[in-house]
């Protein structure tokens, strides 16, 4: 190819990264406005219904469950279910039933089914 016509691609090219940067500006902008008027409607809404729109729920990293579960197990010596493990730490019981299904090694048990009682291995 000729020096003339790579020149003329990289031009274009970089005209093309230019637009496309100021694409994602503008997008990112229409975002920022439709996400306030969402905030409008929300507050308009709660001032006529006299409620409060419900806040999403908080998610919980995997370490603060680890942390949460370990230190209820360690504070129960005769071992705890799943339920009471979800009881006692606040955290849901479908969330508390995967991570002990997920980290089986870092838990002895006892007993099956509904019977079953997790300990802290030491």
């Amino acid at each position: 190819m000729s020096k003339h016509v790579e020149q003329q691609i990289e031009q274009l090219e970089a005209k093309l990264q230019q637009l496309k940067g100021s694409r994602i500006t503008e997008l990112q902008e229409r975002l920022r406005d439709a996400r306030q008027v969402v905030r409008d409607l929300e507050q308009e809404i709660e001032k006529l219904s006299g409620r409060g729109v419900t806040p999403k729920r908080k998610r919980i990293s995997s370490a603060e469950v680890r942390d949460k579960i370990q230190s209820v197990l360690k504070k129960a010596k005769e071992g705890l279910s799943q339920k009471e493990i979800s009881e006692k730490s606040g955290i849901n019981y479908q969330t508390t039933a995967l991570f002990l299904r997920k980290n089986q090694k870092d838990f002895r048990t006892a007993g099956t089914f509904k019977g079953k009682r997790y300990f802290i291995k030491s």
